[in-house]
């Protein structure tokens, strides 16, 4: 079999400190390589990256400008906006030079948008598929005319690969067919068990700083959970426009030997930060079924999180608990309920088997197996 992936968030390699859907996916395509003839991969240049590199039957090719570390989305909501259209041309440019020269089984879109419209423009002798990941469903799909863009792109595919249930619906609505519940993968080999829980109260957060991963909840939630955990710590991992909002805050609020604020880390450096805490918080607004979270529980640790997206099959009585999105009060309770329960590293780790990388690859080439 021979696969063209065309994505816009991908890893310059495992474990990169870009961490999220980048580094799942990376690892995920590189597993799905080991099993068939020929894997080809469009992507964005990422800083430090190679033009193309090849793995062996695996070849990426990234194309200019260079993406920041950052959503699709969040460029639309930034000043990286100017770079979508040059960027989008260039990995257009490239994938339809791949498909006239090459003779691919599957080319496979990563989003609705804008991986699904790249390969619906490209022609193909091939089968075409989409994975609707998170925020292109749960976030893009809301704006105006995405709905009309979306039903134009479905009617042109031949399935769709979604990851959490409650994205069903809105796909259903927006008149996707033949599709297939598969869930994101988490790479168990960098995010290792560690079967003893801290009882220290320290907390981690791991994301994007950006105001829907709830970041002004998260602090404000932190503060309030010192009244009754008066030792308690908080690290913060990972970068965005929200970073000199969290220093600013935890300056104004005397809370520099308290909360730490890293930058991004290597998946090992994350996994062992994971692994010295008590839980994860996750305050997000939106979601789909975040990496972190498999993460996490991978490790064995607790999760603090709101009820969005897949986390509402994810975080179960046995993993956590969920609290309703925006709610400071209901946040800081729920990191101290959480605190006070005393969890299973082992029953936690074992609730993420089903997504181990192997088990994730073979249902993809199923999937692949069943439209061709």
């Amino acid at each position: 079999m021979k696969i063209l992936f065309v994505t816009t968030t991908f890893s310059r390699y495992s474990g990169d400190p870009m961490g999220g859907a980048g580094n799942t996916y990376f690892d995920l395509i590189q597993k799905i390589a080991q099993q068939v003839e020929k894997v080809d991969v469009v992507a964005p240049m990422q800083t430090g990256a190679e033009k193309f590199e090849e793995i062996d039957n695996l070849s990426i090719y990234r194309e200019s400008p260079d993406k920041s570390f950052i959503s699709f989305e969040s460029m639309i909501k930034t000043r990286q906006i100017v770079k979508i259209p040059f960027l989008l041309f260039n990995l257009y440019k490239r994938a339809l030079s791949l498909v006239k020269n090459n003779d691919y089984d599957i080319v496979h879109g990563f989003f609705v948008a804008p991986g699904g419209l790249l390969i619906t423009t490209v022609p193909t002798n091939g089968k075409t598929v989409i994975s609707a990941l998170g925020s292109d469903i749960h976030t893009l799909s809301y704006y105006p005319l995405f709905p009309t863009l979306y039903k134009w792109i479905f009617k042109r595919v031949d399935g769709v690969i979604y990851n959490t249930s409650t994205m069903k619906e809105r796909l259903n609505f927006l008149q996707a067919q033949n599709m297939r519940y598969i869930p994101t993968p988490v790479n168990c080999n960098h995010f290792k068990y560690s079967p003893k829980i801290t009882r220290l109260p320290k907390f981690v957060y791991v994301g994007r700083l950006t105001r829907e991963k709830g970041i002004e909840i998260l602090l404000k939630s932190f503060l309030k959970v010192l009244q009754t955990l008066p030792n308690a710590q908080l690290t913060i991992i990972g970068e965005g426009p929200e970073r000199n909002f969290i220093l600013d805050f935890v300056e104004t609020n005397g809370l520099q030997n308290i909360v730490k604020v890293l930058g991004a880390m290597k998946s090992s450096d994350i996994a062992k930060t994971i692994g010295e805490s008590y839980a994860l918080l996750l305050p997000s607004f939106k979601e789909g079924m975040p990496a972190v979270v498999l993460e996490a529980m991978s490790v064995g640790r607790p999760i603090v999180a709101t009820k969005v997206g897949g986390l509402k099959d994810l975080v179960t009585n046995e993993v956590g608990y969920l609290t309703d999105t925006g709610d400071i009060e209901g946040f800081s309770r729920a990191i101290v309920k959480v605190f006070n329960k005393k969890y299973s590293a082992k029953k936690i780790k074992n609730k993420t088997n089903i997504f181990k990388m192997e088990t994730i690859a073979k249902e993809y080439l199923n999937f692949y197996e069943s439209i061709l």
